[in-house]
């Protein structure tokens, strides 16, 4: 689920935001839906602003992806002759800026 909103203040630069709530919901790496195979639900939210200068051709922006840096198995996998338990996490909290210039 998300939104995206912009707006021009008139002197004719422009704002836009966007927000986004992810949710997954709980999963098992395989067909007897073992316990120990299984990933719990989990719900990520990503946030972005941006600014567009009245000339076009300087924009900034900021992003955030997993805003409440939450930590949760996205996989797992189980090999027991071999003795592997393992899991494949989601990213921790990323911000990325931006500064573009269009010439």
């Amino acid at each position: 689920i998300g939104g995206t909103g912009a707006t021009d203040n008139g002197a004719g630069s422009a704002v836009a935001m966007d927000a986004a709530v992810q949710h997954l919901t709980r999963q098992y790496g395989d067909l007897a839906n073992s316990q120990t195979l299984k990933t719990p639900s989990q719900t990520f939210v990503n946030l972005g602003i941006g600014w567009l200068a009245p000339q076009r051709d300087w924009s900034v922006s900021l992003r955030v992806r997993n805003l409440f840096d939450r930590t949760l198995a996205l996989s797992r996998n189980v090999i027991p002759p071999f003795g592997i338990n393992t899991a494949y996490y989601n990213a921790p909290r990323t911000i990325v800026a931006t500064v573009r210039f269009d010439d």
